[in-house]
């Protein structure tokens, strides 16, 4: 059985008349042909993005929570005109933790939402509660690749669980290539450039955020910018 056969036969494809076939489109069309017809059904990883550090933004010297809700956590984003997966929301999690590690002198993570709407007020030694979320993310075919965006939205509790801030960042990834057997691969560095853009927003524009510098003001942090 040839390779290209395993992976159709692991992972499903389109058939037309009983038979395997691809198209011969051009360049953006094909790709996506492409990974249509042999990888149809599948899940795919996304690579592990590493944080950007540099330039270091100001610490917040606050002890804050993270909630990560499962719906994050498991977050998977279908991809319908080739009916592909690509898990996000792992990567995401581990990435936006790095994040609000650099962001703040201390995090914990919680095992429980801190909105009023949960029942629950937030640990007292906490400052409060940021619960993070993926609102969308999507890829297409441009001129010699592959543009993908992902934007993360974010919500700050109060001590009592009453919203304080609300904000969100998009990030942008591409990937050059014109190989459409490699289109995978193209997605997926796509993707992970994108979540790592998205991510060094977060922490770049973190005290930019007018509802965050007058929270922070509220706690007694002198801002960094």
């Amino acid at each position: 059985m040839r390779a290209g056969d395993r992976v159709a036969s692991a992972c499903g494809s389109w058939l037309v008349g009983g038979s395997r076939h691809l198209f011969w489109l051009p360049t953006q069309g094909l790709f996506l042909v492409a990974v249509a017809v042999f990888f149809t059904g599948c899940v795919w990883s996304v690579p592990q993005p590493k944080l950007v550090r540099e330039p270091r933004p100001p610490t917040v010297p606050l002890r804050i929570g993270v909630y990560y809700a499962p719906k994050l956590r498991w977050f998977v984003y279908w991809h319908h005109p080739t009916d592909t997966a690509w898990v996000l929301g792992k990567p995401s999690a581990r990435l936006l933790n790095d994040a609000f590690t650099l962001l703040f002198s201390h995090v914990e993570i919680v095992s429980r939402p801190a909105g009023a709407s949960s029942g629950g007020e937030v640990e007292p030694r906490l400052a409060g509660v940021i619960e993070p979320r993926i609102v969308s993310a999507a890829y297409d075919c441009c001129a010699g690749g592959v543009r993908a965006s992902i934007t993360y939205g974010f919500t700050l509790y109060s001590p009592r669980g009453d919203p304080v801030a609300s904000w969100s960042v998009t990030g942008v990834g591409t990937s050059e290539g014109s190989n459409p057997f490699r289109g995978v691969s193209y997605v997926r560095q796509s993707f992970e450039r994108a979540m790592r853009d998205a991510v060094w927003k977060l922490t770049s524009e973190f005290q930019t955020v007018a509802e965050i510098r007058r929270w922070l003001t509220e706690q007694g942090v002198a801002l960094g910018r």
